[in-house]
């Protein structure tokens, strides 16, 4: 991008620039032109170092314009429970309540919670999960509405959205964002992904991550190995594993479509139901859609739960 705003300001510039010096060269005496007279790359310099203050500008009134965004909790099943701050006293969830940033979103064994965020973001906390809502905020204005964000089609305004998995897995549908400036990240022990616009889920264990794409792109940063960031698009899922070793893998393997069916059907709310705590190989849920199995792509073989909660 700045090549090709190089490539066009060129040859503007150097017509200007000589226009420029012609006129100043006739009003000031010849020794101060010499020190003065402007070359088109020093003029692209002027105009691009302008550019970057303008943009920098932005982003502080940005940030200081934004507001602390609202989750309305659309749906809740079993048992699902809310602390604010570290170590603060968790108490029910029920459907129907506002919450914000600040929380952390608790589901036992079966439990579930759906969120549904002021900037349009869909996000199913699982069975035994937990979830930290780091930081939500956006720039209130028109577009904004007060309540019924399940009907936002797309991101109304600026806003910057942090979500930490500490345990478990959710299910996440972001509508496509106004980047630059908007941002919605998750993170995990094992590594944080960005998200731009896109249907995917995360899931996390003592040992074992994974992030699976089913539309869109993902850029997914690990927190091991010193690593780079990477994009995972569409029908791929990354998968991080502690071995006993202390060895750090990371693969890619394609998204099992009975996950994604299930990812999909959670999500828009299909017949399917969103909790899958329990599941075996091969179980059917309701509608006759089979549940997915977990599986292990290091050992290449189906195990049957890689919850927090196993052997417990």
């Amino acid at each position: 991008m700045s090549a090709l705003v190089i490539l066009i300001l060129f040859p503007v510039a150097k017509k200007g620039v000589f226009f420029f010096n012609r006129i100043l060269s006739h009003s000031v005496n010849n020794s101060f032109t010499a020190m003065k007279l402007l070359t088109p790359s020093t003029f692209i310099k002027s105009i691009c170092a302008a550019l970057l203050a303008t943009l920098i500008a932005s982003g502080a009134t940005l940030t200081a314009a934004m507001t602390a965004g609202k989750i309305e909790v659309a749906e809740i099943k079993g048992d699902v429970k809310i602390a604010y701050g570290e170590g603060g006293k968790a108490s029910p969830l029920k459907t129907g309540v506002v919450i914000g940033p600040g929380a952390t979103v608790f589901t036992g064994v079966g439990g579930v919670a759906n969120l549904w965020f002021s900037n349009g973001a869909h996000v199913i906390v699982q069975s035994s999960t937990e979830l930290a809502i780091n930081k939500f905020s956006i720039v209130e204005n028109a577009n904004v509405p007060k309540s019924g964000f399940h009907k936002i089609s797309a991101e109304p305004s600026y806003s910057h959205t942090q979500l930490s998995v500490r345990q478990g897995k959710i299910l996440v549908e972001v509508s496509k964002l106004k980047v630059p400036l908007s941002e919605f990240k998750v993170r995990t022990p094992f590594f944080v992904s960005e998200v731009k616009g896109t249907v995917f889920f995360v899931e996390h264990a003592e040992n074992f991550g994974r992030l699976g794409v089913i539309r869109g792109v993902v850029s997914v940063t690990p927190l091991q190995n010193l690593a780079v960031p990477v994009d995972v698009v569409g029908d791929r899922v990354s998968v991080y594993r502690l071995r006993e070793n202390k060895e750090f893998v990371m693969e890619e393997t394609k998204v099992d479509p009975r996950e994604a069916r299930q990812v999909l059907n959670d999500l828009t709310g299909g017949s399917a139901p969103v909790s899958d705590s329990g599941r075996e190989p091969g179980d059917i849920g309701e509608g006759g859609l089979p549940l997915p199995p977990v599986w292990d792509p290091i050992d290449s073989t189906v195990v049957t739960d890689v919850s927090p909660s196993a052997g417990s």
